[in-house]
């Protein structure tokens, strides 16, 4: 599954070869915030490319904070 979901994001981010080193990260995140709200990781991982392609880890945390704030009860 892993390497499906990397695949999807290399191609629909157009990752370049020097972009290859954070692919695991940013294919964990998108599967992450996916499964969070019960989606299917392609999903999450196909999204994640419109957000730009190699977040740092700083505009992840940031990220993740956004939802959490938007989607608490």
């Amino acid at each position: 599954e892993a390497g499906r979901l990397a695949t999807q994001f290399a191609k629909l981010g157009n990752v370049g070869a020097d972009e290859y080193r954070t692919l695991g990260q940013e294919v964990e995140v998108g599967a992450g915030l996916a499964r969070s709200y019960g989606l299917d990781p392609s999903q999450g991982v196909g999204a994640m490319p419109s957000f730009g392609a190699q977040l740092s880890q700083h505009e992840i945390d940031a990220l993740a904070a956004y939802v959490a704030e938007t989607t608490a009860p």
